[in-house]
């Protein structure tokens, strides 16, 4: 059974000058770690199974907006990491402040995989000024269709690994190809064309299992015509992946080029239906129809 607690306007917690006094009532314990966690809107946090039987850890929104499946929690709610069973998603819907408390001696977490991933996410940034923008929106389109069809959690939470890090090899590829306006030469593009095996390899020293081999898959394309394998037997994650990474690509505008609009990009996609999931575009594009003011943009 999971233990992470989410919990509504606590009575107990009402004003953050409070907080120091009301976390110790609530975690019975007056031996307390503290510290501040700052969490950037759009991106998100996984809580990760804890094995030691003694850890808690109690998390108080002081400021922002977190998401947990279809709630929604905000300034003054708080939760609760007890001997958590399973890996939870929590997404960041606005710039939040979390006051974090646990007993002394305890560590909280490991946060270390997600905080390198996202720190050389940053470095791209400095890099490329699409990219990190352009995988957070292909995480949120992956989330949609995920939530559609009611995905097993733990595929879930792998499916938005890949989706928010799929490009992370981009950090190994020169800047002037990445950042390069216009077509590729045969060269550039086989240079740019290694950033899957490249995320794919920084993935799987981080995540070892299904995240890295995600990841491997989304250049991949059913009529065997992708890279970097040429592999037709793509798995629903990848085919997924594969979906939200090309339609954010066709809908965004670049320095090059005007971003198609979302029926637009549909239809190029079904007239692709050799390639790409039909079932899957077909999913996509019911949700453009009812829930088109979640795809971020």
């Amino acid at each position: 059974m999971t233990q992470v607690q989410f919990h509504k306007n606590s009575k107990h917690i009402s004003r953050y000058p409070d907080i120091i006094p009301n976390i110790t009532k609530l975690s019975h314990s007056s031996k307390l770690q503290m510290h501040q966690i700052e969490l950037t809107k759009g991106n998100f946090l996984f809580i990760h199974p804890v094995k030691d039987p003694e850890f808690y850890e109690f998390l108080y929104i002081v400021e922002g907006k977190l998401g947990v499946g279809d709630q929604i929690y905000d300034k003054y709610d708080y939760y609760i990491v007890d001997k958590s069973q399973e890996e939870v998603i929590i997404d960041i819907l606005e710039d939040t402040i979390l006051l974090s408390s646990i007993p002394s001696g305890k560590k909280a977490y490991d946060t270390n995989r997600f905080k390198e991933l996202a720190e050389i996410m940053e470095a791209i940034q400095e890099k490329d000024h699409y990219t990190l923008n352009h995988c957070k929106r292909v995480k949120s389109i992956s989330k949609l269709i995920a939530d559609e069809l009611k995905l097993h959690p733990k595929d879930k939470m792998n499916l938005l690994k890949a989706a928010f890090f799929h490009d992370v090899g981009k950090i190994m590829v020169e800047d002037q190809i990445l950042n390069k306006v216009g077509k590729y030469t045969p060269d550039e593009y086989l240079l740019m064309k290694k950033h899957v095996t490249f995320s794919s390899e920084i993935l799987g020293s981080k995540y070892p299992g299904l995240v890295h081999e995600i990841v491997l898959e989304h250049h991949e394309r059913l009529d065997g015509s992708g890279y970097p394998n040429g592999i037709k037997d793509i798995s629903l994650l990848g085919r997924i992946l594969a979906i939200a990474d090309t339609f954010d690509a066709m809908t965004t505008d670049r320095v090059y080029k005007k971003g198609k609009t979302f029926s637009v990009a549909i239809e190029e996609l079904k007239s692709l239906s050799d390639q790409y999931d039909l079932d899957i575009i077909m999913l996509l594009e019911k949700i453009i129809q009812e829930k088109s003011e979640l795809l971020m943009k």
